[in-house]
């Protein structure tokens, strides 16, 4: 088989895996037949499996990060003498998780709910 650039594309796109094989077709201007066929072919595998090991790196590399950053922000709420600083990992934490639900805009003061039960939470 031979690597066009078309072939490389589509490697990329499969790799990265946020599109469906019908969306690859259209990216690569081929049909979603096209891309099946190819995906089982041998060296289309291994131009894929090339093209997925940086992207294994990185999102090792981001999720030791994000673990790193919540533990500290843990031993921050945990053991911080400083309620500023208590509070402050604790608006962040629930940003992040608003963030995540879909909920618009940062942790505003008017929305003390959450913030009690994250403030009980830290004093336990």
């Amino acid at each position: 088989m031979k690597i066009t650039n078309k072939h490389k594309k589509a490697a990329l796109l499969v790799a990265q895996g946020y599109l469906s094989l019908k969306q690859i077709a259209n990216e690569c201007q081929v049909s979603r037949q096209t891309i099946v066929s190819w995906k089982q072919k041998v060296d289309f595998k291994a131009l894929v499996m090339q093209y997925s090991e940086p992207l294994l790196d990185t999102e090792v590399r981001e999720r030791n990060l994000l673990d790193t950053a919540y533990k500290t922000l843990k031993i921050v709420m945990e053991g911080s003498a400083n309620d500023g600083a208590k509070v402050n990992a604790a608006k962040y934490v629930i940003d992040v998780f608003r963030n995540k639900k879909g909920v618009k805009g940062k942790y505003t003061v008017e929305d003390n709910t959450e913030m009690d039960k994250i403030l009980k939470l830290v004093k336990e």
